[in-house]
């Protein structure tokens, strides 16, 4: 076998592997069951509404995002935007009115996006805070 046939036998052989793998892992009738990656760990709430209210260890469910990781700790009331996710309108009854609405900071940073987008891991900070202005 002459050094060329060598080198397409082994790239052709390499580019077989690679194709297998992907056409297993993408194929539902390969056997290959996927398992989404759950984190597991813990998170830290503070809700403020004139009053702190501090939730500690908090386990991250199966979906961890800010939104889904309140309504394990506390009732909330909220409206669901196709595009944009949702807005919550209130945490442990106590509702957002005129220009003050419910915010949250995660590890200080205030969140630009919706608390159903957000997806939190192990350690993280959330904080809540009914309040009229974008505060740092």
């Amino acid at each position: 076998m002459s050094k060329q046939n060598v080198l397409y036998f082994i790239a052709g052989a390499i580019v077989g592997a690679v194709v297998a793998t992907f056409v297993g892992v993408s194929n539902p009738t390969s056997g290959i069951a996927l398992q989404p990656q759950v984190q597991t760990g813990t998170v830290d709430f503070l809700i403020d509404s004139g009053e702190v209210v501090t939730f500690t260890d908090v386990p991250l469910g199966e979906v961890p995002t800010v939104f889904a990781t309140l309504q394990g700790v506390s009732d909330v009331g909220f409206e669901e935007y196709d595009e944009i996710g949702v807005f919550v309108k209130s945490i442990g009854g106590v509702k957002g009115e005129g220009d003050a609405w419910w915010q949250y900071w995660v590890n200080g940073e205030h969140a630009q996006i919706a608390s159903d987008k957000y997806m939190l891991t192990p350690g993280d900070v959330v904080l809540w805070k009914l309040t009229a202005q974008h505060e740092e």
